[in-house]
């Protein structure tokens, strides 16, 4: 395990799709749109930031 992920608990080479927030942190990981893996969906992400607000849109791509 790499320290960053030691220190946070976080998987950074995941394809598993998260949008969520905890306490004042969003997790965010649009999976991917390269060739299909495992029985994932194809996606891309958008993520919406302004002055007052962070947003994040996992949108599925049809095949």
């Amino acid at each position: 395990m790499r320290p960053f992920q030691r220190k946070t608990g976080t998987d950074l080479f995941s394809r598993k799709l998260r949008n969520e927030w905890i306490d004042d942190v969003l997790y965010f990981n649009a999976g991917g749109a390269g060739p299909r893996r495992y029985t994932l969906p194809i996606t891309v992400g958008r993520l919406e930031v302004t002055e007052d607000r962070v947003a994040g849109e996992i949108i599925e791509l049809p095949v």
